[in-house]
């Protein structure tokens, strides 16, 4: 009995409920599209900064010791720490290379390598990766400078960590890409933001643990 005297009345309020509906539609539509925006944004700050993005690439080349380098020797197990640059760069390059000069103090991780990879392969022999290091005062046993074939870098760069150049290498990306022990790339992030130094550390030690 209760419930037909309720659709009755809904019947007669049908007209009202159909014009307030309306007439809401668009704040409806908002608060939706709000809750629906934000929560991938929810979703990462509750992550921090790791990602799972998408798998590595396998990478090699000469260190600046002379000797053969290949991730496949550090990968699994190992946490990778990549850029790109070249020592004659006098743009971003050396600020970059403080930074993740920065990253290895601050991270106290046995399981992190960090690889900066020349994209000036004929004038970034190893002999000049080597006096570079040097110059720089680049001490840190846990961190390679690398000399690669140009159409290696290229791929590298376009196609593996999907960073692009532009058409050329030289305009490379200052991304800092995290490599995690499942050969994951967990975040790319710009190498030209201090502030986002900790934020990376954090994600590493994380990794670490």
């Amino acid at each position: 009995m209760l419930m037909m005297i309720f659709l009755s009345l809904l019947q007669r309020k049908r007209p009202l409920i159909t014009n307030f509906l309306k007439s809401h539609l668009f704040i409806l539509k908002l608060v939706l599209s709000g809750i629906f925006f934000l929560s991938p944004c929810l979703s990462i700050a509750e992550k921090g900064i790791l990602r799972n993005l998408y798998e590595a690439p396998a990478f090699r080349g000469i260190s600046d010791k002379g000797l053969k380098w290949e991730s496949e020797n550090i990968l699994p197990g190992n946490i990778i720490l990549v850029n790109f640059f070249f020592t004659s760069c006098h743009g971003p390059c050396p600020a970059l290379m403080d930074r993740v000069r920065l990253i290895l103090k601050k991270s106290d991780c046995k399981i992190l390598t960090a690889v900066s990879i020349s994209v000036d392969n004929d004038n970034d022999t190893p002999e000049r990766l080597a006096s570079y290091r040097q110059e720089r005062e680049f001490d840190d046993p846990r961190w390679t400078l690398l000399n690669a074939e140009e159409d290696h870098v290229m791929s590298l760069l376009n196609e593996g960590f999907k960073l692009g150049t532009g058409g050329d290498k030289i305009n490379h990306s200052t991304r800092l890409v995290l490599i995690d022990q499942s050969n994951r790339i967990r975040s790319l992030i710009s190498g030209n933001e201090d502030d986002a130094i900790d934020s990376l550390v954090s994600g590493i030690m994380e990794l670490c643990k």
